[in-house]
């Protein structure tokens, strides 16, 4: 008697459970549930040996594959194509390395690498060559300068339920950033009285501390392009001679171009900056 009812216990547990279909999420969770309704963008489902169960309601985008009582599955195809895929692989980088693209025009060479603290909220760095670009119009040169500054991303003043950020690299920005800067120039000067001519080496130090505005873009999901406009405080030391008397370069003692930005003097001591980034993710 009691083989009988084992029997019929392991037959009627067989059937239950044959009778389940199952889905594996891309998470890794796997639901034991009865498929209702298979649609466009959802699955609708009961949950298996929940009696009245409430239909619930799973997007297909998050569900791998479908297991089914009869043992058959169904992998869940999303478009390759479709930009929510898209972002939905860029959001995995939330790194880039980035290059001033514009940056040995001003004979200077500039690197960057930003990367993700929490979403909203990046740190950026930029580090500089000078003297290694193109020397149209400067003086020999030679130093380096970092920056560094925190990147708060712009939101909007309303939300939509359901609404999410579409990658933590992407959109307007505010980013409060310190400069530091030192580079040597060297000058010739003529002395008006004596006739002669003579080339003198400068040391300048920079100090600045600068809101830039910005907004970047993603390219595909594999590259940045930033876009910004910067404006702050700054200050510049030299090492120029005091006495210049009878000479042309009186304008020695400080330099508007100082490379990371322009400064425009000890007496209305603002600076600017602005320029164009492209940054690989990663």
């Amino acid at each position: 008697m009691k083989y009988i009812l084992s029997t019929v216990l392991l037959l009627l547990v067989a059937v239950m459970a044959k009778a389940q279909d199952t889905l594996m999420m891309k998470s890794g969770e796997q639901r034991t549930v009865k498929i209702t309704e298979i649609g466009l963008d959802e699955i609708k489902y009961t949950v298996w040996g929940l009696e009245s169960s409430p239909v619930v309601v799973v997007a297909k985008k998050e569900v791998d594959r479908i297991v089914f009582s009869n043992g058959e599955q169904m992998r869940i195809q999303s478009d390759p194509l479709s930009v929510e895929n898209m972002m939905s692989r860029a959001a995995e980088k939330t790194r880039a390395l980035k290059f001033e693209f514009f940056s040995p025009l001003g004979n200077k060479l500039t690197f960057g690498f930003e990367h993700m603290i929490r979403p909203g909220f990046n740190l950026e760095h930029k580090v500089g060559a000078i003297g290694v670009g193109f020397q149209t119009y400067r003086q020999p040169a030679g130093g380096l300068f970092v920056k560094s500054g925190v990147k708060f991303w712009s939101g909007k003043d309303y939300y939509v339920r359901g609404m999410r950020m579409s990658h933590p690299l992407r959109g307007g920005y505010v980013k409060p950033e310190v400069i530091f800067s030192q580079f040597w120039e060297k000058h010739e000067s003529t002395n008006y009285l004596s006739g002669l001519t003579q080339t003198r080496k400068i040391n300048y130090t920079n100090l600045g501390l600068m809101v830039n505005f910005g907004k970047q873009w993603l390219l595909a999901d594999i590259m940045t392009l930033d876009l910004y406009f910067g404006v702050g405080y700054g200050y510049q030391s030299s090492d120029a001679p005091e006495d210049l008397s009878g000479t042309d370069d009186s304008f020695w003692d400080w330099q508007p171009e100082a490379y990371s930005h322009v400064y425009l003097g000890r007496e209305f001591p603002m600076i600017f900056s602005s320029g164009m980034t492209l940054g690989v993710l990663f």
